[in-house]
């Protein structure tokens, strides 16, 4: 039966549920071993009778879709998901987990365009290597690990998780390799909003196995001090059974989850995490708590990772953190970061970093990040170097950059070019622009576009902005419709402002609202410098005011005058002192004025001129 169901993986699909969970139970396909049917009766709560009879209809149904070739691709092989199992060990002996990549760069500068200013067509960038910011000006709130959680060893000795590796991989050599090849799965980690993506990929199934070994581990340790000295020659109890029933069927439950995930049976999946986490497994909370996030039951999530926590869980407490830190309950939930940094959880240091940087205790922030970036989190080194560029030390900065590199944080390369172009070496910064670029990072290629517009490269620098304005990059989409507007491509010019504009750039709302003044679309203009407005653009601000002012609503003209002065804006100052001459001449004065401080020659000159006007009219 086991090489039925070897061979037949693709084929599970086509069987229901309870019989395809029956075959993976009983010949440890994907497990670390096969199960009794009395066992695998217990798991699925049914008779010896039953199992007997969803055993044998499985296996006539695999084998009918085995020779009737209604087999899919399986999801993996072994071998892959030993390789993966491996590298998510290592992992754990680092205290690491998978988190989310977030934008290094804060919103970059752009090209604006407006009927009143100059227009320029060479694509700025950003120069910034500070993290994304958050609405509120702090740094950027944590992502967590978003896939299965891959649970903390708890003790159990390295030597003999590895051995344990090393013999599941022998073994799964020695029955898989005459097996064709078949696709791997990547267990990379993801933020919670593509959360529904990796669990629907089957890399959490590979976590789940490593969990499985460290519960195994578990079970060795509660067995030695449980165990009475030889020499006694004393049976166990029948509380010493019971106790090693538990533990067994939590383990089944929580390596039949793993599996299920795999499969894409969330619903099987789910419920076999129930069984384990009501044993009391650890990692299964964990688990229950991400498949119970992704079916939008925040409440069940936050309970489960509670439960994970209080069992020493460092993905629970990451997890329980995380979401904490979404509700603003900051203090909750820098004391669950720091439970999993205490226990050594790579990236519950990496999010704690993130908490004490936001609130400005940098030092604290600095060891927290260290701390991750010692146990090989890519996102540490990434937010230690981002910490050390702020600190003006440029050095260390760009060594923990290359080491997030290193580690696959594809920010990290974008964040390096920047340094690197401070310090004039553009070709090195080129080439990790290029890095980034290639690994699709749109802040890459925005940069990458910038140093070939610099260059002349205009058709090179076009290319990066399509490819940074592909990945979603709000800038890249407004320069890029600067480029097309010049050569006269004004719906796909258009096209591009509203999809900076829908991203939420300023640049591309106001450059919209100027092509459509021009198109005589007043509505849509008024409505596009309003959104400007709303942003914090004094041009948009100073724009609206004139739509305004021409239809004849003098009090909203104002107003969005007002907003512009404040803002700095000498074309706004100069519009509302228009506004004002024949209401208030002593406030349209002083708006006079502030315009002449601030503004363009031409327009100071204008200002000068109003003002000589007011006072030759008092």
């Amino acid at each position: 039966m086991r090489k039925l169901v070897a061979q037949n993986q693709g084929c599970l699909s086509s069987l229901t549920p309870r019989e395809s969970r029956v075959l993976i139970l009983r010949t440890g396909i994907g497990l670390h071993h096969a199960y009794s049917r009395r066992r695998v009766a217990k798991i699925l709560d049914v008779t010896l009778q039953q199992e007997g009879r969803l055993e044998r209809r499985a296996v006539t149904g695999l084998t009918d879709a085995s020779a009737a070739r209604r087999c899919g691709h399986p999801l993996g092989s072994l071998g892959s998901a030993m390789h993966l199992a491996a590298r998510a060990a290592l992992s754990l002996f680092a205290g690491s987990s998978p988190t989310g990549v977030a934008s290094s760069a804060q919103q970059p500068s752009v090209a604006k365009r407006s009927p009143e200013t100059p227009r320029s067509s060479s694509p700025p960038r950003s120069k910034s290597t500070a993290p994304r910011k958050s609405p509120t000006g702090g740094v950027g709130p944590p992502i967590r690990s978003a896939g299965i959680a891959s649970p903390q060893h708890g003790g159990i000795d390295w030597v003999l998780l590895a051995l344990l590796f090393a013999v599941g991989a022998t073994a799964a050599w020695l029955l898989y390799s005459g097996r064709p090849p078949q696709p791997a799965t990547g267990a990379t980690g993801t933020p919670a909003r593509d959360r529904a993506r990796f669990l629907r990929e089957g890399a959490a199934a590979v976590a789940g196995a490593v969990g499985l070994v460290a519960l195994h581990g578990a079970v060795v340790e509660r067995r030695r001090h449980s165990q009475l000295p030889r020499s006694t020659k004393k049976a166990t109890t029948p509380a010493d059974d019971l106790v090693r029933d538990r533990i067994a069927d939590a383990i089944a439950a929580f390596d039949l989850g793993g599996a299920l995930v795999q499969q894409g049976d969330l619903e099987g999946a789910e419920a076999a995490y129930r069984r384990a986490d009501e044993h009391g497994h650890p990692s299964a909370a964990t688990n229950l708590g991400v498949l119970r996030e992704y079916a939008g039951d925040l409440t069940g999530a936050m309970a489960a990772y509670r439960r994970a926590d209080e069992r020493g869980d460092g993905d629970g407490a990451l997890n329980l953190g995380a979401m904490l830190a979404e509700r603003n309950h900051i203090a909750e939930a820098e004391a669950a970061f720091r439970r999993a940094d205490a226990r050594g959880h790579a990236a519950g240091s990496a999010h704690l970093g993130m908490l004490l940087e936001a609130r400005g205790d940098t030092s604290g922030a600095e060891a927290a990040y260290r701390r991750a970036d010692d146990r090989g989190d890519a996102e540490g080194a990434f937010r230690l170097g981002g910490l050390l560029s702020r600190q003006n030390d440029p050095a260390g900065a760009e060594i923990a950059y290359r080491r997030a590199e290193q580690r696959g944080y594809v920010p990290a390369a974008s964040s390096l070019g920047m340094l690197l172009e401070q310090r004039g070496d553009s070709r090195a910064a080129e080439a990790a622009y290029r890095r980034a670029d290639e690994r699709g990072d749109a802040q890459g290629a925005f940069n990458l576009a910038a140093i070939l517009a610099d260059r002349k490269d205009m058709a090179g620098a076009e290319a990066a902005l399509h490819r940074a304005d592909d990945h979603g990059h709000p800038s890249a989409a407004t320069n890029l419709g600067v480029i097309l507007e010049d050569r006269g491509d004004l719906a796909a010019a258009e096209a591009a402002y509203r999809r900076a504009d829908q991203r939420g750039d300023v640049a591309g709302a106001f450059n919209l609202g100027g092509l459509l003044v021009a198109k005589n679309d007043l509505v849509g203009a008024e409505a596009a410098y309003a959104r400007a407005d709303q942003r914090g653009d004094a041009d948009g601000a100073t724009n609206l005011g004139r739509l305004l002012e021409q239809r004849g609503d003098f009090a909203s003209a104002a107003a969005a005058y007002r907003r512009a002065d404040d803002r700095g804006n000498a074309a706004g100052a100069f519009c509302l002192g228009v506004l004002l001459e024949h209401h208030d001449v002593a406030e349209a004065e002083a708006a006079y004025r502030r315009a002449a401080q601030r503004g363009h020659p031409e327009l100071a000159d204008l200002a000068h001129a109003a003002l000589s006007h007011l006072r030759e009219d008092a």
